[in-house]
């Protein structure tokens, strides 16, 4: 478990620029169709994958943080170009 992300995470959901609002909005609209969205509490939401809370994941500031892989359309439009990996083949 990787602390660090998860705490950038979670203080960005407290005090978001206007760009990780418009991700996250983004990405949640994905994660409300996901059915390993679960209720968790009264309030919030869990991913099942990996246990996170969603109003939180969803601030990751890593690009297709979601364990499904689910966010890729998303986070291209929003995180600089992605270099191809060079295969053997």
């Amino acid at each position: 478990m990787d602390f660090i992300k998860i705490a950038k995470a979670w203080i960005a959901a407290y005090n978001p620029t206007e760009k990780q609002t418009l991700i996250a909005e983004a990405r949640h609209k994905i994660c409300n169709e996901c059915p390993s969205n679960v209720k968790s509490g009264l309030w919030d939401y869990k991913c099942n994958e990996c246990g996170c809370p969603i109003s939180k994941k969803i601030f990751s500031g890593l690009f297709n943080d979601c364990p499904l892989e689910k966010w890729e359309s998303v986070d291209s439009q929003y995180f600089p170009p992605r270099k191809k990996e060079k295969t053997l083949f």
